[in-house]
């Protein structure tokens, strides 16, 4: 839903920049209201973890910010889109050496299919990018896969609250020098209407979406949930259409149904992993009763 407010802040005059600092400094304040009201202990943390947090929050949330604003100036928004969402490619091997996540061949097919139907999506046949445009492009989707190790890695200590809010402060304090955002509050006086697509765009795009994708790394695999955040794309190309008339043409279509079945696929060899975990588990503990009884009546009573 970013478009439906960052594209009236563009027309307002507000750069790329000077919105992520804006979005940054309202959605810390919302999550901010939100925790201490819920529990204050949530905003306890340990010094350790500080660089963690601040990590993630500077040199990735803030770095794809400005990072995806130069790759849409080299390549164009659609490109953009496309080498951002290569993000999954990197989760997945990073994710195999850090978490010693499985690279099984249903989740390369599934990649492969959601990076193919994404392609298909954004370029609509039509191709323009550069050297330079490549690998900042590229190296968007790489922070965009570190958010989430670091989010995976935060988020077994901490609650998504938590972990979300310090991003979001860290965040706030870097663009603060990046934007030059001494002179925003002006800048927002002179155009109040402002105030209501910030609102928007911190509240709905950014502090609920975080929360949730934060939240969401407590209890699934990093390159599982890189993989589903590509519906983003759909999702943006949806409201492209229905909203600003944007025409994706057969491709387009051929790509959101692509994304779609390929991410099915992925839920379905992750069911079929689990049933295997838990068939594997069954023979396990029946092979333990028949070499000990009372290992039996132990079982029965932890199932009840």
């Amino acid at each position: 839903m970013i478009s439906l407010f960052s594209l009236p802040l563009n027309d307002l005059g507000f750069s790329s920049v000077e919105i992520t600092c804006i979005r940054s400094l309202f959605a810390t304040v919302f999550l901010g209201i939100y925790v201490f009201f819920k529990d204050r202990k949530l905003f306890r943390t340990a010094l350790k973890d500080l660089p963690l947090l601040a990590f993630i929050g500077i040199g990735c949330f803030l770095t794809v910010c400005i990072f995806y604003t130069r790759s849409i100036e080299e390549n164009g928004s659609s490109v953009a889109a496309m080498l951002m969402y290569t993000s999954p490619v990197w989760t997945v091997f990073i994710s195999r050496f850090v978490f010693k996540e499985k690279i099984t061949l249903v989740k390369l097919i599934a990649l492969a299919g959601v990076l193919g139907g994404c392609a298909m999506l954004s370029f609509g046949g039509k191709l323009h990018i550069t050297v330079k445009g490549l690998f900042i492009g590229l190296a968007t989707g790489l922070f965009l896969a570190l958010y989430g190790i670091g989010g995976k890695i935060a988020g077994k200590k901490y609650s998504a609250e938590t972990v979300t809010f310090y991003v979001f402060l860290f965040s706030s304090i870097a663009g603060f020098f990046v934007a030059s955002a001494w002179n925003l509050p002006v800048k927002v006086a002179e155009q109040p209407i402002s105030l209501v697509y910030f609102t928007g765009l911190a509240g709905l795009s950014t502090a609920i979406a975080y929360l949730f994708y934060s939240a969401g790394l407590k209890t699934i695999s990093a390159g599982k949930a890189s993989m589903l955040s590509t519906l983003e794309i759909i999702v943006a190309t949806v409201f492209g259409i229905t909203v600003f008339g944007v025409n994706v043409g057969i491709i387009g279509y051929v790509g959101i149904a692509t994304t779609i079945l390929s991410l099915v696929l992925l839920e379905i060899g992750d069911l079929k992993h689990l049933k295997n975990e838990d068939l594997k588990n069954n023979v396990t503990v029946n092979e333990a009763e028949k070499a000990n009884p009372t290992c039996q009546h132990n079982h029965f009573n932890s199932v009840k």
